[in-house]
C-alpha cells in the first residue's frame, strides 16, 4: 500500500529546506517529506567539497531572511560554514525525521482520477568521484505499476509535489578523448575526491570560471605545479572588504539592515545590465576590472584575462569575484594557458595546439548540465507526457509560469528548478524565498485542506479508464494562455539586457537558443511579481462551495486590480527563432 503525505519535496538543498521551513512558519504545515539523494542536507553545499569552495554573495544575503545570523565568521564564508548554516536551519525546523537521505525520486505521475501525485523512490547510488566511472542512472520502464513490487522501490502519494533538485546538480560529462587511459585520478570539481593527496602532484585544471578560480587560489600552495586551461574570458572584480570592524558591528546589531544594504547595493549593480541605459556604468566596471587585473595578475596573462566589451558585455556572464585568484597566478608553480584539452594520455594532457602537459591529477571545473538536473527523475503530467517532452512539443522552448508552474502539471511547484528564475547579480536565496512565498500564497487552499485519501484513492488508476467519480482534492495550475504569454514576454524582455548579446554564456538553451536561466529584471521586480499574483491567470478545481477563485486579502485584491503582477502583451509568437538568446525571427 502506498504511503501518503500531504507534500513531497524533492531535494534537501537551499530550496527544499526553505520550502519546508516557510510552509511551517506561514501555514503551520508540517505534513511534508523530503527526499535527498545525497547523504546529508544542504544540497550543492554538501556535494561541492573542492578546495576554496565559497559563495560569491555576502553571507548576510546568502541566508534566509527568517534565519539571520549575527556571528558569521566572515562576510564571504567558505563552503563548510555555509553547509553548517543550512543544516542548522534544517534541524531547527524539525526536518530530520521528515527527510530520507540517499534516496532518489525516479518517477512522479499525476493521477487524473484523484488529483493526487504518485511518487516512486529508490536507493540512490552515490556519485562516483572518478569521471570515468560516472554512473548513468538506471532508466525506469513506462509500466510504473511494476515498480510497486520491485526490490528497493517505494510508492508514495501526495497532494503537492515540490521539485527543488537544483539546476546545478549534474556536472558536465568528460568527453575528452583518451580520458579512460589516464593513470592518475580524474574528477569534476563537484565530485572532488578528498582521499587524493595533492601534495607534490602536477595538476591540470580545466576551466577558469568561478570554481576554477577558487581552486587555483586554494590549491596552488599545496601542489607541485598546477596548469589551468581556459578558453573563455571573464570579468574579474575585487572582493569588497565587508570584514571591517564597523561592518561587523552593524551586522551584529542590525543583521536585517545589513542584509538590506547588501541587497540594494547589488540591485544598483544590476542597472549596468540594461543594454542601452547601462552602457556608462558597464564601461566604468570594465575599467575597474581591467585596472584590477593589471595591478594584480602577471603581465603575460593580461591579454587573455581582460575581456573586450564588444564580445563580452559586463553581465552577459556572471562576474567572478576575485578572492585571491589573480594574486595566485604570480606563484612560480602556476601556469594559465588559453587553451582547451583535446586528448588525455596516460600521464599527460594534450592541448589544442598539440603541446603536451605532464599531469598526475586532472580536475574538471567545466560546469553543469542543466537538462540533466534531477538524474533519472521523470515528472509526468495530466496527459501522460513527461515535462521535457511536453514543453518541447507544446512550447518549443523553455517555459514555466512565474518560473514555478506548468500547465497540465497541477500542484507541481518548481522552486529554483523552473526557467528564468536565476539572478545574474544577486542572491538565489532571495529569489528562492520569493518563489516559495508565491507558491504558498496561491496554494494556501491546497495546503490547508486536511482531507486525506481513502484506501481506494491511494491506488494509481490508469488514465485511459473512465472515471467512476469526480476527483475531490483541490488543484491549482496556470492557464495555458497565461503561461504562453509569460514565456513570450520573458525572452522579449530579455532583449533589453546584456543577457541577449550573444556571448556564449551557459544560460542559453542549446536546442531553442533561448535564455533559460536568468530573469530579465531586477530582484525588486521579481519580488513584486511574487507578492502580487495575477489570480485570473490561475485555474483552480474543487474549491469549497463551488468557487473558482480562492479567497484573498484586500492587499492582494488591490494589487490584482492594479495589475501589479501583469506582464506586457507579447509581440512574438510560439515558433519564433532565437540564436544565443537573441530573437532573430518573431515567428509572425
Amino acid at each position: 500500500m502506498p504511503r501518503f503525505v500531504s507534500t513531497i519535496i524533492i531535494g534537501c538543498g537551499v530550496s527544499g529546506i526553505g520550502s519546508a521551513a516557510l510552509l511551517k512558519r506561514k501555514l503551520n504545515h508540517d505534513d511534508v517529506h523530503i527526499f535527498e539523494r545525497y547523504a546529508a542536507p544542504a544540497g550543492v553545499w554538501f556535494a561541492n567539497q573542492y578546495p576554496g569552495a565559497a559563495c560569491d554573495v555576502p553571507a548576510s544575503l546568502y541566508s534566509f531572511s527568517f534565519a539571520q545570523r549575527r556571528n558569521w565568521p566572515e562576510a564571504w564564508p567558505g563552503r563548510d560554514v555555509i553547509q553548517q548554516y543550512y543544516e542548522s536551519v534544517w534541524r531547527s525546523y524539525g526536518l530530520a525525521p521528515k527527510t530520507s537521505f540517499k534516496t532518489e525520486v525516479v518517477v512522479a505521475k499525476f493521477d487524473v482520477h484523484t488529483n493526487l501525485w504518485h511518487v516512486w523512490t529508490r536507493p540512490a547510488e552515490q556519485p562516483h568521484h572518478d569521471v570515468r566511472k560516472d554512473n548513468n542512472p538506471e532508466p525506469v520502464r513506462e509500466d510504473y505499476a511494476e515498480l510497486d513490487g520491485k526490490a528497493g522501490y517505494e510508492h508514495w502519494v501526495c497532494k503537492v509535489l515540490i521539485n527543488a533538485v537544483g539546476g546545478l546538480s549534474e556536472p558536465n560529462k568528460c568527453e575528452i578523448k583518451g580520458a579512460e587511459n589516464f593513470k592518475g585520478p580524474i574528477f569534476h570539481s563537484a565530485r572532488w575526491d578528498t582521499s587524493v593527496d595533492m601534495a607534490d602532484k602536477r595538476v591540470v585544471l580545466l576551466g577558469n570560471g568561478c570554481s576554477g578560480a577558487q581552486i587555483v587560489e586554494s590549491l596552488s600552495p599545496r601542489v607541485k605545479h598546477i596548469t589551468q586551461l581556459g578558453r573563455s574570458k571573464h570579468w574579474y572584480l575585487p572582493v569588497v572588504n565587508l570584514n571591517a570592524k564597523y561592518f561587523r558591528i552593524i551586522g551584529w546589531l542590525f543583521p536585517g539592515f545589513m542584509r538590506a544594504c547588501v541587497f540594494f547595493l547589488l540591485e544598483y549593480h544590476f542597472r549596468a545590465f540594461r543594454r542601452t541605459r547601462g552602457a556608462k556604468q558597464r564601461n566604468a566596471v570594465a575599467r575597474d576590472s581591467a585596472a584590477h587585473i593589471r595591478k594584480t595578475a602577471p603581465a603575460k596573462y593580461h591579454d587573455f584575462l581582460i575581456p573586450d566589451q564588444k564580445t563580452l558585455e559586463i553581465g552577459c556572464k556572471r562576474r567572478v569575484i576575485d578572492m585571491g585568484y589573480l594574486e595566485a597566478l604570480n606563484r612560480p608553480n602556476v601556469d594559465l594557458l588559453a587553451s582547451g584539452a583535446k586528448e588525455i594520455k596516460e600521464h599527460s594532457v594534450i592541448l589544442d595546439n598539440g603541446d603536451e602537459i605532464p599531469a598526475d591529477v586532472v580536475v574538471l571545473a567545466t560546469g553543469f548540465s542543466i537538462r540533466a538536473s534531477g538524474g533519472a527523475l521523470k515528472i509526468i503530467g495530466r496527459d501522460g507526457r513527461d515535462i521535457n517532452t511536453y514543453l518541447s512539443e507544446e512550447y518549443q522552448e523553455p517555459s514555466t509560469y512565474r518560473s514555478t508552474m506548468i500547465t497540465d502539471f497541477p500542484n507541481l511547484f518548481m522552486v529554483m528548478t523552473g526557467f528564468n528564475a536565476t539572478t545574474g547579480h544577486s542572491s538565489v536565496v532571495f529569489t528562492c524565498e520569493c518563489i516559495i512565498d508565491w507558491m504558498i500564497r496561491i496554494g494556501r487552499d491546497v495546503y490547508t485542506d486536511k482531507r486525506v485519501p481513502t484506501k481506494a484513492e491511494l491506488e494509481f488508476t490508469d488514465p485511459a479508464k473512465p472515471r467512476t467519480s469526480r476527483p475531490r482534492f483541490i488543484t491549482v495550475e496556470p492557464k495555458r494562455k497565461a503561461q504562453e504569454k509569460e514565456m513570450l514576454w520573458m525572452q522579449e524582455k530579455m532583449q533589453d539586457y546584456v543577457f541577449a548579446t550573444g556571448c556564449g554564456a551557459w544560460y542559453i538553451d542549446p536546442k531553442s537558443g533561448a535564455n533559460a536561466i536568468t530573469y530579465p529584471g531586477s530582484q525588486v521586480d521579481f519580488y513584486w511579481r511574487s507578492r502580487f499574483p495575477v489570480w485570473q491567470d490561475l485555474k483552480y478545481t474543487n474549491l469549497p462551495n463551488g468557487k473558482t477563485q480562492p479567497r484573498i486579502g484586500w492587499v492582494e485584491w488591490f494589487g490584482n486590480w492594479m495589475g501589479w503582477g501583469e506582464v506586457d502583451e507579447p509581440t512574438t509568437v510560439i515558433g519564433r527563432k532565437m540564436v544565443d538568446g537573441r530573437i532573430v525571427d518573431s515567428g509572425r
